[in-house]
This record gives C-alpha cells, sequence and structure tokens, in this order.
C-alpha cells in the first residue's frame, strides 16, 4: 500500500509542477518574437529595407560583358569576338579589361585588329564627380541605407505600440477580472441575506414576499456575473491572440490574477523628458529625413557644374603591338532651371522636415505635462472616493443592522450595496488609469521592462 501512495505521488509531481502561474508583465517578453505574427508585422518592413540596401549595393558589382557577330552579307564579310570586365564605383569612377578580336568589315564600329586580337584596359571617370565624391550610384546606395535605417526605425517606432497595447490590455484583463470577483461578492452577500431571511420568515419577523424580493436580488446579481464574466473573457482572448500562442496553452499555462489597487508615483518629468528626446525613433527619422534630402542637394549642386567625362583605354594587340585612345566629352547646362527648381524644392523639404520636428518634440513636452496633470488629478480623486467607500460602508452597515432588527428593507439594503459596489469599481478604474499613465511615461521614454 505504501509503494502504491509513493508511485502515486511521483506521477503526480509533473502534473503539479504544471499548474497555471500567475501571468506577469515581463512574460511579453518570450512572445515578442518573430513566430509571432504580430511581433512580426511590427518589425518585418525592416528585414525587407535591408535587402534592398544589399540590392543597391550591386551598382557596383563586377560585371562581365560578351559579344559575339559573325556578319556574312552578299557584299561584306566581318566578325567581332568581345569579352570585357567592367566596375563601376560610387565616386564616378569606371574601370574595364578585356580581350577582343575584330576581322573584316563591321557593322556597328571600325574596330579591327590582328588575326590574334589584342588586350584592352581603360579608365573612364566624370570629372565633378570624382573630385565631389558624388554619383548617382553614390545616391542609389546612399538613399537605400538610409532607408534601411529609417525602416529601423519605423520597426522600434512599431514594436513601442505593440508593447504599449499589450501591456494596456493585460491591465485590462485584470480589472476585468477584479470586477468579476467584486460581483461574485456581492452575489455571495445575497446569498448569505436569503438564509438569514429564510430564517426571519420562519419565525415570523418579516412577511412570505420578503423571499420573492430577496430571489429577485439574486437572480439580478448573477446576471451581473455572467456579464462581468463575459466582458473578462472577451477582454482575456483579445489579450491572448496578441501572444500568438492558442488560448488553450494560455489557460493550461497561466491564471488572470486581480488587478491590485497600488497609488503609483511617477519619475521626474525632467526625467522623463529628457530619456524620451534621447532615445524616441521619430526624431531619429527626422535625422534620417535630413540626411537624405542632403544627399539629394549634393547631387543637385553636382548637376550645376555639367558633365565632363575623361577616358583612356589602352590596347595591346598580339600582332600590331600597342596602342591607345583618350576621350573627352562635356556638357554643361545654360539656363540651369532643373537646378535651380531642385534647389528650392530641397530647400522646402528641408523646412518643412525641420518644422515637423520642432512640432512633435513640443507635441511629446505637451503629452507629457498631461500625464502629470491627469496623475495628480487621478490620486486626488483616488483619495476622495475612498472616503466614499468608508462612508458608503457604514452607510451598508446600518441598514444591514436596521434589516436584522427587522425594521429595515431589503430594497434598500440592495441600493446601499450597490453604491458600495459602484465605488469599488470606480476605484480599480482609476487604478487602472494610474498604472495606463506609468506605462504611457515608459512609451515615451522607450523604457518598457519587457
Amino acid at each position: 500500500m505504501r509503494r502504491l501512495i509513493l508511485l502515486v505521488a511521483i506521477f503526480s509531481l509533473p502534473a503539479l509542477g504544471q499548474s497555471p502561474k500567475p501571468f506577469r508583465l515581463q512574460d511579453l517578453t518570450q512572445y515578442l518574437k518573430a513566430d509571432n505574427p504580430f511581433y512580426y508585422r511590427a518589425v518585418g518592413e525592416k528585414f525587407i529595407a535591408k535587402s534592398a540596401a544589399d540590392a543597391a549595393n550591386g551598382v557596383t558589382d563586377l560585371q562581365l560583358h560578351a559579344a559575339y557577330d559573325d556578319k556574312r552579307y552578299a557584299v561584306s564579310k566581318g566578325d567581332f569576338q568581345s569579352v570585357t570586365l567592367t566596375q563601376n564605383l560610387l565616386n564616378g569612377l569606371s574601370f574595364q579589361a578585356g580581350f577582343r578580336r575584330a576581322q573584316g568589315l563591321q557593322e556597328y564600329n571600325n574596330i579591327k585588329t590582328g588575326n590574334d586580337g589584342e588586350i584592352v584596359a581603360g579608365v573612364k571617370f566624370s570629372l565633378f564627380s570624382l573630385i565631389n565624391d558624388m554619383s548617382q550610384n553614390r545616391v542609389t546606395v546612399e538613399q537605400a541605407k538610409l532607408n534601411h535605417l529609417k525602416s529601423e526605425d519605423h520597426a522600434l517606432l512599431k514594436l513601442l505600440n505593440l508593447k504599449f497595447n499589450m501591456a494596456k490590455l493585460y491591465f485590462q484583463v485584470r480589472l476585468r477580472y477584479s470586477n468579476v470577483l467584486l460581483e461574485k461578492a456581492l452575489l455571495e452577500k445575497a446569498k448569505k441575506h436569503q438564509r438569514f431571511i429564510a430564517k426571519k420568515i420562519k419565525s415570523g419577523v418579516l412577511p412570505q414576499s420578503a423571499s420573492v424580493e430577496i430571489e429577485q436580488m439574486i437572480l439580478q446579481r448573477k446576471e451581473r456575473v455572467v456579464q462581468a464574466q463575459n466582458d473578462f473573457l472577451q477582454t482575456r482572448n483579445l489579450f491572448v491572440q496578441y501572444l500568438g500562442i492558442s488560448l488553450h496553452t494560455f489557460k493550461r499555462q497561466y491564471r488572470i490574477e486581480a488587478l491590485k489597487p497600488i497609488m503609483l508615483s511617477l519619475p521626474s518629468k525632467t526625467l522623463v523628458l529628457n530619456d524620451a528626446l534621447s532615445s524616441r525613433p521619430e526624431l531619429d527619422i527626422y535625422d534620417k529625413n535630413r540626411a537624405q534630402i542632403r544627399v539629394n542637394e549634393r547631387f543637385n549642386e553636382l548637376s550645376a557644374r555639367g558633365e565632363m567625362t575623361i577616358g583612356f583605354t589602352g590596347n595591346y594587340d598580339l600582332l600590331y603591338k600597342e596602342g591607345y585612345k583618350t576621350s573627352l566629352n562635356f556638357a554643361m547646362p545654360l539656363q540651369r532651371t532643373a537646378y535651380k527648381g531642385n534647389k528650392e524644392k530641397l530647400r522646402l523639404q528641408q523646412l518643412l522636415n525641420q518644422s515637423e520636428r520642432l512640432a512633435w518634440i513640443e507635441e511629446l513636452r505637451a503629452n507629457i505635462a498631461n500625464v502629470y496633470v491627469a496623475h495628480r488629478q487621478l490620486q486626488e480623486a483616488i483619495r476622495l472616493l475612498r472616503h466614499q467607500l468608508q462612508k458608503s460602508q457604514e452607510l451598508e452597515k446600518i441598514e444591514k443592522r436596521k434589516l436584522d432588527e427587522g425594521v429595515g428593507s431589503l430594497i434598500f439594503l440592495n441600493q446601499r450595496e450597490m453604491m458600495t459596489l459602484q465605488i469599488r469599481q470606480q476605484l480599480m478604474q482609476y487604478y487602472l488609469k494610474l498604472q495606463i499613465n506609468e506605462l504611457t511615461l515608459q512609451y515615451y521614454r522607450n523604457a518598457f521592462s519587457f
């Protein structure tokens, strides 16, 4: 028998170890990962932008070019073979090296080589691009790089919003569960009254109608419990969906606890503002916008100077030996209408970006200040409501005593108990708002604990 009891105890240990534990705010951390669709929806764009930036770097990739022509026309013949490696740099330099063989009459060029062909190597560059270290290729790469960095800031902002919404839902679930417990406690009071009234009716102190009244009260309070449970379950299900797990898994691993009535204090307003100004992704986004406009301004200034392309190509023919070719191409816009228009457009874009940045900072200051104003008002409201609760509980006890003595009314007692419940629920609502105020400042500071 002892062995049987021991075996039962041993096999029961895993089940005991898997009993649901209270869900804590810090538990959100383990569900903010790539297999959670809500998480990936928030951060996925940055991976796309990273790939786009990698693709943009392909403008400097080494290129292989090959060509073959074999022409046999009625009155002309010719053949052409070419293999060339080309690489373009971000500063406007372009290198090429290869081999070519051209015999007979060419259709698209006047190149002619010995029978064994020739080796060719050359360099071409835009003089103004080289001096200013700027080209269309550099614009492409720099803009893609800045877009990637901006996408990381946008991802951080979306992740902050996701965390904020999840944390608010977490405390709302706990508030709904608190309401369920309060409504159940009110129902238990009615059941206790029913037992008391049944004794009074039996002894002839109260009329039979009192039994009907108390039954009606119990039915009304049962309905309130059902409604509170429905509100709790709906909010809980909404919360669980953000975790990326099934409701069955959540119920097996966790349980929800009631919201605690805690008078929270907030950190220094100066600390919050300084942290926000040094960590908010919106400010980084404005900085990246400024950098992107600056890249376009540099390229626009380059376009005002025109284009001067210089090239040098050297060749070594296996039969006729070495040779070379130099080239110079120059073009300049005389009216510069496009340059002036783009310059003004970029100046206005920079002004708008700076104005939006300053406006956002002012809005941030006002929002943070409003949190502190609302928090102080809530604290004062809670102190007053606590006093009201104390008075309501005293009136409830007086009404209960009158009912015990046979001179009170069940209707009046019900009113007193409902008033006490409403004050308790309002108090818990205020405690939730205190908690959300703290979360709001953590959101502004980018300082969530999960």
